[in-house]
């Protein structure tokens, strides 16, 4: 599934103004797809991509009906421009047309700034907004990386979103292994996301992360009643999943998964999706709360 993977050692050296005027290119799928770094002049369509595919089909987006609420949108663009700004955000490119199909949302997060973070959530603007960030800031709250993993700061993975007409061509995991070797050439040895859905979460465990925080939907309850009813099928629980960052490059492990992926059948049976879960760790148990403290 990958011709080449480029990875650059003068990453570090490299200037601002050099990276604004070449983007590096982290991978390139025999798709006819490129994995490279965000540059500001893509905004607008990284933005689009989020407002056609993001919005209406993540799992707390759709299930707060945020797209509905326009003034949950435009806080949410706010904040996802500030993290893209840092530009250490990858998109996915069509060879030829140039057209974004795929983006992934990641930057450092450092303590002060998970502090600043928190004593920020009454300014979250639109209700639908709030209610996804609440849910995500309490699991934060709940578990906490920087102590659990002893570091001042980390790679976070804050979303990824996919073009509905180029998923299944390995593009989301070429997305994360490569974030992985941005995280890894920018000194970072730990990288945690919040996962939605079941097949993100199974992303992030063949990418080699482990649950430590799970929360069922239904059980996520304020003011006596479920916040998220219609989280989609197959979609039980939210999961905070990290992972220590491997001292060499996904450049064969990539090639490898992506052409397991593209030789796969489409209706790969019950029993074989099951058994990709990390650790048996995806399977729905009840409760409200599920925290795994094997990290180090």
């Amino acid at each position: 599934m990958v011709d080449s993977t480029i990875t650059h050692p003068q990453y570090s050296g490299l200037s601002l103004q050099e990276r604004i005027k070449a983007p590096l290119v982290w991978a390139r799928l025999t798709s006819g797809v490129r994995i490279e770094d965000l540059q500001e002049k893509r905004f607008p369509e990284a933005l689009q991509l989020l407002r056609e595919y993001f919005l209406t089909e993540e799992t707390l987006c759709r299930a707060s009906e945020i797209s509905e609420d326009e003034e949950s949108v435009m806080g949410l663009f706010e904040i996802v421009t500030l993290w893209m700004k840092d530009l250490t955000s990858l998109i996915a490119v069509e060879e030829g047309t140039g057209e974004v199909v795929g983006l992934l949302i990641c930057r450092v997060q450092h303590l002060l700034d998970h502090t600043r973070t928190f004593s920020r959530i009454q300014f979250i603007r639109g209700v639908a907004f709030h209610k996804i960030m609440d849910l995500r800031y309490h699991m934060h709250k709940y578990y906490d990386v920087y102590e659990n993993y002893d570091v001042s700061q980390f790679f976070r993975i804050y979303a990824i979103c996919i073009k509905k007409t180029f998923r299944g061509q390995g593009i989301g995991m070429g997305l994360l292994y490569s974030s992985l070797n941005l995280a890894r050439l920018m000194g970072q040895t730990v990288a945690m996301g919040v996962f939605t859905c079941l097949q993100s979460q199974r992303m992030a465990a063949k990418l080699g992360m482990v649950p430590h925080l799970e929360i069922d939907y239904a059980q996520w309850i304020k003011n006596d009643e479920i916040v998220f009813t219609d989280p989609g099928a197959g979609n039980y629980s939210i999961m905070l999943m990290a992972m220590r960052i491997p001292n060499v490059p996904h450049i064969t492990f990539i090639s490898e998964q992506l052409q397991e992926e593209a030789s796969a059948k489409p209706s790969t049976s019950k029993k074989q999706r099951d058994s990709k879960t990390s650790q048996g760790s995806l399977s729905k148990k009840s409760g409200s709360i599920k925290s795994k403290n094997s990290n180090k």
